[in-house]
């Protein structure tokens, strides 16, 4: 799916996994068992519909083998869900990598042009609910909880405002915490002696 230091990261990688629903355009020679184990044949018509994983999906799409298709964690059902309020869905669930996959989907939707309105919404909508939480949990359930909710991403956000409000707090208990400087001592020469 990407190349240079995300290339081992464990979370693109797992991205990458994540199931495209996609359509044929072309025939497949001799990949069919390797594509769908389920097939009978060794070769794939055009106009099959089968899920690829993202980083084979947009591979192939961008040498027009296949046309990819909006997966169910995009569509309608889930928009409507989305407006209901940015805390209503649990991304975690519908898809555990949800910008990372729009991000990767984009450049090969090329009929739909409202994929990348629709993420940005959610993500500044429950990125200002999230850092909320984070925030003002002080609890480990109220933590646990919010981050039962959230995507990969999403939670590592969370995570982020969390350590940074603890820093704060730290950082705040210290300098209330400390003893009062001690005037500056002036130092005497041996000309103010003198005088």
């Amino acid at each position: 799916m990407s190349s240079g230091a995300k290339y081992y990261d464990h979370h693109d990688i797992l991205a990458g996994e994540t199931a495209i629903p996609c359509t044929f355009m072309t025939q497949v020679n001799a990949c069919g068992r390797a594509l769908d184990p389920s097939s009978e044949h060794s070769n794939l018509e055009k106009g099959l519909g089968l899920d690829l994983p993202l980083w084979l999906a947009t591979d192939v799409a961008a040498r027009n083998m296949v046309a990819v298709r909006l997966p169910p964690c995009y569509g309608k059902k889930m928009r409507e869900k989305m407006r209901a309020g940015p805390g209503c869905e649990n991304l975690k669930v519908r898809s555990p990598y949800f910008y990372s996959v729009a991000l990767g989907l984009q450049p090969h939707l090329f009929s739909n042009d409202t994929l990348a309105p629709f993420v940005i919404k959610s993500f500044r909508d429950r990125y200002q609910e999230l850092l909320s939480k984070a925030h003002t949990s002080d609890t480990g359930v109220e933590a646990t909880r919010v981050q039962s909710l959230i995507c990969v991403e999403e939670q590592c956000l969370f995570e982020a405002g969390r350590v940074s409000m603890k820093a704060t707090e730290d950082w705040r208990y210290k300098v209330s915490s400390r003893p009062p400087r001690a005037g500056v001592k002036r130092r005497l020469d041996a000309t103010d002696v003198a005088h």
